[in-house]
């Protein structure tokens, strides 16, 4: 095998440089990619390993030829059945950066999953693949190529020719991500710090423990999300929400919002005068 017919061209590779940070790069990353392995669908998405389960990634580069897999990606990876994905499961159980296959994840954790219901079957899939790289700052990118159930799978020499230009390309990915999707540091922590204390005024005030969801929904309310917002955001039916609310008022002994971020702000007080 000539060890050059699977190299990224140099052309390919300097317009990826002359794009970091900018719009375009991931076309440009999509266009080198197909130089080496061709592919039919892509996305790529930032995963913040630190946030909850709940909390979906952030979509930064997506093609679907017939629009199918960007209708999938939208309507329902990115809405909830990113809840089921193995692939993140895995992201925040320490796999920050490589090349994985769908078979080395299993294909029963796929195929025998509420993930390929809700997902995966959506697509038609046959097999993918996903380059992950740690940006170094809690958050990993992932970028995935697949194949249809028609098209002929990935061969062994692509997995070959994939692994052989991965380091490059990953690190042109993580550098352009850092670039075009800097990571708001102060904001986040003071979110986080709002949420412990949050959390931790919950517990002092109810008369009953609440369940992790219901502190999540009850912080959401307390920010001034609807009902609507939280469903929407969370992935669950309004009838769910409405349910974890009746709950969280019962517990806390109160009726509406308003009281909620009256004794929230009260134990607030209380407990940093402490």
């Amino acid at each position: 095998m000539n060890d050059n017919a699977d190299a990224v061209p140099a052309e390919a590779l300097g317009a990826m440089a002359l794009a970091l940070g900018r719009n375009e790069f991931f076309a440009t990353a999509l266009a080198a990619l197909q130089e080496v392995v061709p592919f039919r669908d892509s996305d790529a998405v930032i995963v913040d390993i630190d946030l909850y389960a709940e909390e979906a990634p952030l979509l930064i580069g997506l093609q679907s030829p017939n629009g199918q897999y960007a209708a999938a990606i939208r309507d329902h990876y990115l809405t909830g059945a990113f809840r089921f994905c193995p692939e993140i499961r895995a992201v925040r159980n320490g796999l920050r950066h490589g090349v994985v296959s769908m078979a080395q994840y299993g294909a029963g954790h796929f195929l025998e999953s509420p993930f390929y219901e809700s997902f995966i079957s959506l697509l038609e899939s046959r097999n993918f693949y996903t380059l992950l790289g740690d940006l170094g700052d809690g958050r990993v990118v992932g970028w995935s190529i697949s194949r249809f159930a028609s098209d002929r799978d990935f061969t062994q020499r692509d997995d070959w020719a994939l692994r052989r230009i991965a380091p490059l390309l990953i690190a042109l990915l993580v550098r352009h991500c850092q670039l075009a999707v800097p990571r708001a540091e102060p904001d986040v922590h003071a979110v986080r710090k709002v949420q412990r204390l949050v959390a931790d005024v919950l517990s002092r005030a109810a008369d009953e423990p609440l369940t992790r969801r219901e502190r999540q929904i009850a912080a959401l309310i307390a920010e001034g999300y609807s009902g609507k917002d939280i469903s929407r955001q969370l992935g669950i039916a309004p009838q769910t929400q409405s349910v974890h609310r009746r709950n969280i008022y019962r517990k806390l002994g109160i009726a509406s919002q308003v009281e909620l971020v009256t004794q929230i702000l009260g134990e607030a007080s209380r407990h940093l005068g402490e």
